[in-house]
């Protein structure tokens, strides 16, 4: 039992001296300098690495009456299109973008969840912000839009 006792009482003194440690590396208003030991590490985050993205040249978007798209009634949206304004020049996230064009990310998010159904634009990568949260990266899926318009009753009349 007197071995116990005094393993404890080792364990506490150390434990004791960690906290000394600690408190003087501490910066406060009496220590405002902190031993280089005991300085924070550098944080892995924000982690950002640089990102290549090379859009399709083209995409044909076809307009017919018997097979409506979405992609016009997305395009129609003043937000979407200056979510894709700022996307042309890099890839960003939906925070940058949000600021970009000083709207909310709530309303961003929006556009660009409808913008990725249209394969208007891709989630290219992820990155993580200063607090360790995953922010994903977007991109153009493509450089140009072609709008054809077909009446697939040509097709069937003409035949």
């Amino acid at each position: 039992m007197g071995n116990l006792l005094s393993h404890t009482s080792v364990m506490d003194s150390v434990s004791i001296k960690l906290f000394d440690l600690f408190v003087r590396s501490v910066p406060n208003k009496t220590n405002k300098s902190v031993p280089k030991l005991f300085k924070p590490m550098a944080s892995a985050f924000p982690h950002q690495p640089p990102v290549s993205h090379a859009p399709r040249k083209e995409t044909n978007i076809v307009v017919d009456r018997n097979e409506p798209t979405d992609v016009l009634q997305v395009l129609s949206s003043e937000s979407a299109q200056e979510i894709l304004g700022t996307l042309k020049s890099e890839p960003r996230t939906a925070s940058e973008i949000a600021k970009s064009i000083d709207q909310s990310v709530q309303n961003v998010s929006y556009h660009l969840d409808r913008l990725c159904e249209a394969e208007l634009i891709t989630p290219i990568e992820t990155w993580y912000s200063e607090k360790g949260r995953e922010m994903t990266v977007y991109a153009l899926a493509t450089e140009q839009l072609v709008v054809q318009f077909h009446d697939s009753d040509d097709e069937t009349a003409g035949g």
